[in-house]
């Protein structure tokens, strides 16, 4: 089983089943030189992150939300082998219905398949 990881506010969220790291330049500028030669500047490059969680408990999706109302949290993953640090806004995402462990709210309460997408500033 591949393992994907992602840590957010010093948290590592545990069972990711899917991460998909896109890379992006959000501004770019081109230019024609003297010579003739375009030259194009694309700025700093930035990340989006989409995560899912197959089952997150009730202490992960309390981190959630709390980086949901923060504007920017910081984020660790992996681009390749290399790990990467930045500051991201998360989107705000729809908690499914909680699973109770064992039927019971006392013993634990999970979410199955939570989908999250991140986007530095």
């Amino acid at each position: 089983m591949r393992r994907f990881y992602l840590k957010i506010k010093d948290v590592i969220i545990p069972m990711i089943t899917e991460l998909k790291v896109e890379s992006f330049f959000r501004a770019s500028t081109s230019m024609t030189n003297l010579e003739g030669d375009e030259i194009t500047y694309r700025g700093k490059k930035k990340y989006r992150i989409n995560a899912v969680i197959g089952l997150a408990a009730s202490e992960t999706t309390d981190v959630l939300d709390s980086a949901v109302n923060n504007i920017y949290v910081p984020t660790e993953f992996y681009d390749g082998q290399e790990l990467k640090t930045a500051q991201v806004k998360i989107t705000p995402y729809t908690k499914p219905s909680p699973i109770y462990l064992n039927g019971d709210r006392t013993q634990g309460v999970f979410y199955e398949n939570i989908s999250l997408t991140l986007e530095e500033r």
